[in-house]
């Protein structure tokens, strides 16, 4: 899950959201595809702020904020092995316990034992929450908590992936949270802040 989870979201790169998993928010209807229920959809942009979501990521049952160094961390954490992408940056494995806990992860400067983390990506395979959001989560409710996203892909019939966030000029440096679906599942999430 992890390598295609890898290779998801370096082929998405250029396309450039405190506890508890549900809202109930009233709106406008869209139609779930593939069934005849309709899924409410809020019509005024709910109040949230990537700003307020960094301060409350959670891994494996500690809650930190980015941008947060590997010492932040602890010493259940460290740096695995390099990842070259098709840019010439790099992005490493970030190991918990010795496993293999995010795919990719990327620094703010070339000493990653001191450099700040501002970005990660991982999979349903790992004890992440972003704020509110969690693993599992339903497409659907996603839409009504945070909105319309900035960009929306729909890979396949039952694959969708949402961007939130600032666009940037440079889309290496656009902060935000990129989320990715599996038959209307969360199943990926990859994060950026640097402010």
């Amino acid at each position: 899950m992890i390598k295609n989870l890898i290779l998801y979201f370096i082929a998405s790169a250029a396309m450039l959201c405190l506890s508890g998993c549900s809202s109930n928010i009233q709106g406008t209807h869209i139609n779930e595809p593939g069934t005849t229920a309709d899924t409410s959809v809020s019509d005024q942009a709910p109040v949230w702020s990537l700003d307020t979501l960094v301060k409350n990521i959670e891994l494996n049952g500690k809650t930190y904020s980015m941008p947060f160094t590997l010492d932040d961390l602890g010493s259940d954490y460290s740096v695995g092995n390099a990842i070259l992408f098709e840019n010439n940056t790099y992005g490493y494995a970030l190991n918990y316990k010795n496993d293999i806990f995010t795919a990719i992860v990327k620094f703010d400067g070339f000493d990653y034992t001191k450099s700040r983390i501002i970005s990660f990506t991982t999979s349903d395979d790992t004890e992440v929450k972003v704020g509110d959001i969690c693993f599992g989560d339903d497409r659907f409710d996603i839409l009504r908590r945070y909105g319309t996203p900035s960009i929306e892909e729909q890979k396949s019939e039952n694959e969708f992936a949402y961007f939130y966030g600032s666009m940037a000029e440079d889309k290496e440096k656009a902060n935000g949270l990129y989320l990715y679906f599996e038959d209307n599942k969360l199943t990926g999430i990859s994060i950026r802040y640097d402010p």
